[in-house]
């Protein structure tokens, strides 16, 4: 059934006649014909989001759900003022997570920081509304040449109203920069086929998974049955192997791992190293989306296998939505990430781009294979492909009520760390401070609105204590920290109750002066 879905629904011959050539050609003169649906599919995608955007609060994309926002601007904004001033395009992070997602989506940001003259976090969140509403476009195009243009017109809908969708692009987050780059590669092959493999690089720059996507898609297109593009497939071969190799070799630089993305999300996701629940039993929360996973798993490796065995001319089309789907399904279904699964995954951005989709392949059967396979009953049929099409469309939007339970208690956090931020500036001394590691929103609040540079933040993650030996006694260890905080010339300290400073503010009182009131008792001076 879906090898005859894929086949049919494409009503094409494996090579282009000589009128397909001549239609071909004529598309190339501009038409408003042509560009009114993509252009109209655009402004309606940005024009919710930006509704969404600023009705809500644009300073907080919920620090309690998606704080990684907070964490990629900060990884943007300190490499601008420390990283590259270092080394080349060297990134930064208080966390020591500033090569775990990739260059492309920072760089970017530094680039958009520098242009704009702005730091806000509105910056990565239009960038992330723009990406999202280009990807409504790429979408509309890659169905409408190889499907039709009421598959299409469908689909762009699909994707620039459906709510988890619309919701997770304008959080902020890279996602839809990798989505850019992987759309961009499919629309860009096999025409230009350098392009194509520079933005499948690009790719893979932006999100570990995107790569292992991207690399899948590159040796997919070898065997595309169409003829006389070899020298499409090496010329796009070349445009991925260069960038891609001198990527590896700027991570190995950096991180002396020359594929750091990838190694640490598979400890992390699959492995589970940073898990502190791998022994307890999964709750029936859990349980239930480890088999959604491994339904999801099954069925994108399924698709994925016949859309590679069957090869129509949209197969890598299919491949990069059967892949993303494989992958989730099996993060969910067979990895450690599973006990991490909360209620609120089920709304999560992890499950937009499969949710968008296999909404398409719905969209497709009862739009493209149906009024295809039943010529003679056409209208008929895309009328009844339109309500089933218009039923999924509402009914998705009943999820909103579930998006914003969880968005909105997600914004409380930030606000607390809004009065934490102005209480430090209150009490600041000036100099250096050591800064606490994973407190994103904090250092954004202080950076926007209180003009604190970035250029003075140390991390805590840093100091002698974080790198103790075995052995090392407590006054050994506080001997170091004195000297270590000399030596960074530190003088104000905001910290997060670890053990080891309260013993060293009470062990040297001579050293550390409290400021501020006891609501917020880790605010000290060190006095040198």
């Amino acid at each position: 059934m879906l090898g005859k879905f894929f086949d049919k629904i494409l009503d094409e011959d494996e090579e282009e006649t000589e009128e397909e050539k001549k239609t071909l050609k004529k598309r190339v003169k501009f038409s408003w014909k042509e560009a009114m649906p993509p252009l109209l599919l655009f402004l309606l995608a940005a024009g919710v989001r930006l509704a969404f955007l600023f009705l809500n609060d644009s300073q907080s994309p919920g620090c309690g759900w998606y704080g990684d926002v907070y964490h990629h601007w900060q990884v943007g904004y300190l490499s601008k003022v420390i990283g590259f001033k270092q080394g080349f395009l060297r990134l930064w992070d208080l966390k020591g997570m500033e090569f775990f997602w990739g260059l492309a989506h920072p760089l970017v940001l530094v680039i958009l920081f520098a242009l704009t003259g702005s730091v806000d976090i509105l910056i990565p969140r239009l960038l992330s509304v723009f990406c999202g509403s280009l990807v409504v476009v790429f979408i509309y195009l890659l169905v409408k040449r190889h499907f039709n243009r009421t598959a299409a017109f469908a689909c762009g809908l699909w994707a620039a109203l459906f709510s988890v969708v619309l919701f997770s692009d304008t959080l902020g987050m890279q996602e839809q920069l990798g989505l850019v780059f992987l759309f961009g590669g499919l629309l860009a092959w096999p025409s230009l086929g350098l392009a194509t493999g520079i933005l499948w690089a690009l790719a893979s720059m932006t999100r570990a998974e995107y790569w292992l996507f991207a690399f899948g898609l590159v040796l997919a297109s070898f065997f595309d049955p169409r003829k006389k593009i070899g020298e499409k497939k090496a010329l796009m071969f070349f445009g991925y192997f260069l960038p891609i190799a001198l990527y590896m070799k700027y991570l190995m630089e950096y991180t002396g791992n020359p594929i750091f993305p990838i190694w640490w999300n598979y400890l992390a996701s699959v492995v589970g190293d940073w898990f502190t629940n791998l022994g307890d039993p999964l709750t029936a929360v859990q349980i239930q989306g480890q088999w959604v996973g491994r339904g999801l798993f099954a069925l994108g490796f399924v698709g994925t296998v016949i859309s590679f065995l069957k090869r129509p001319k949209n197969y890598l089309f299919l491949l990069l939505g059967f892949f993303n789907v494989t992958f989730i399904g099996f993060i969910f279904g067979f990895a450690a990430y599973v006990h991490g699964f909360f209620d609120r995954f089920w709304v999560d951005r992890l499950l937009a781009f499969p949710y968008l989709f296999l909404g398409m392949l719905i969209i497709l059967f009862f739009l493209g294979w149906l009024p295809n396979r039943y010529p003679r009953g056409k209208k008929a049929l895309l009328v009844f492909g339109f309500l089933i099409f218009l039923t999924i469309l509402v009914g998705s939007q009943l999820v909103w009520g579930k998006i914003m339970l969880y968005f909105r208690g997600a914004q409380t956090p930030y606000q607390t760390e809004l009065g934490i931020a102005s209480l430090i500036a209150e009490n600041d001394p000036g100099g250096k401070i050591l800064f606490p590691a994973g407190r994103p929103a904090l250092t954004y609040a202080l950076v926007r609105n209180h003009q604190v540079s970035g250029e003075r933040l140390v991390s805590e993650m840093y100091d002698p204590y974080f790198y103790a030996k075995e052995g090392e006694t407590s006054t050994e260890l506080d001997k170091k920290m004195i000297d270590w905080l000399e030596k960074e010339e530190i003088k104000f300290i905001v910290h997060t109750g670890k053990t080891e400073y309260k013993d060293l503010f009470k062990n040297h009182p001579e050293k550390f002066q409290p400021l501020g009131s006891n609501e917020y008792a880790g605010l000290y001076e060190f006095l040198r």
